[in-house]
């Protein structure tokens, strides 16, 4: 059975996927209102040892994602325990470019964005990734482990088209 990250509760998330998570909805939170996002990010960041470049480049991401697809972002509230369909895609993104599978996390990217758009995405997502690794914020490769990149289908599912593919062609995980 294929789950998707959408399908778990907030509860069954570990801490790398809810530290991602909460500061994905207080960046937007703060962009939208048109606050700084230092004063909200800079405790938590720190005590994740990553750094405010980290938290700049995961909000340059979300703003480059929101311009390049011309609509606002399916970003919840932080009060919400159900994840957005975006939410999800930058998640599962993160986890591709950790496992350093770029070709798959720019798949993903390119049916959703144009090009050049989806390449600055990643490039800002991938410092993060990097960052996350180093400061040991693993994010799990269960319940996605042995399973098509269930990003893929999901960026195919937002723009209408059904995937076709041959199994040899399937982005895999691992």
């Amino acid at each position: 059975m294929s789950f998707s990250i959408a399908s778990r509760r907030l509860c069954a998330l570990n801490t790398s996927e809810l530290f991602i998570l909460c500061s994905i909805r207080l960046i937007t939170q703060a962009r939208r209102a048109g606050d700084a996002i230092e004063p909200l990010c800079r405790e938590g960041f720190d005590a994740a040892h990553l750094t405010m470049a980290h938290a700049l480049h995961l909000s340059a991401a979300l703003h480059s994602m929101e311009m390049a697809s011309g609509r606002p972002l399916d970003v919840h509230n932080i009060r919400c325990i159900e994840i957005g369909q975006d939410e999800e895609l930058v998640l599962q993104i993160l986890l591709l470019l950790q496992h350093e599978n770029e070709f798959g996390a720019r798949r993903v990217l390119w049916r959703l964005l144009p090009p050049a758009a989806a390449r600055v995405v990643l490039s800002h997502l991938n410092e993060l990734a990097i960052g996350m690794v180093r400061a040991g914020l693993h994010l799990p490769q269960m319940p996605y482990a042995l399973q098509p990149c269930p990003a893929e289908a999901l960026a195919a599912r937002r723009l209408g088209l059904t995937p076709e593919r041959e199994p040899a062609e399937g982005i895999w995980l691992n």
